[in-house]
């Protein structure tokens, strides 16, 4: 799975967020939330799948 700068992505646990930083081919920081953002760090087990590619 490729992961760019800006993807929208689902997590395995249903969540929703943005890929902010990519800090090498399997870790990145995202934007979790729809209300209420929250900046966490994501591994790329944690993601099911790219929504859309900017």
């Amino acid at each position: 799975m490729s992961i760019e700068l800006f993807d929208e992505v689902i997590l395995k646990d249903g969540r929703i967020g943005c890929i902010t930083e990519i800090w090498d081919e399997t870790h990145f920081s995202a934007d979790i939330g729809m209300e209420e953002w929250k900046d966490v760090e994501v591994t790329i087990d944690d993601i099911r799948e790219v929504v859309k590619h900017e």
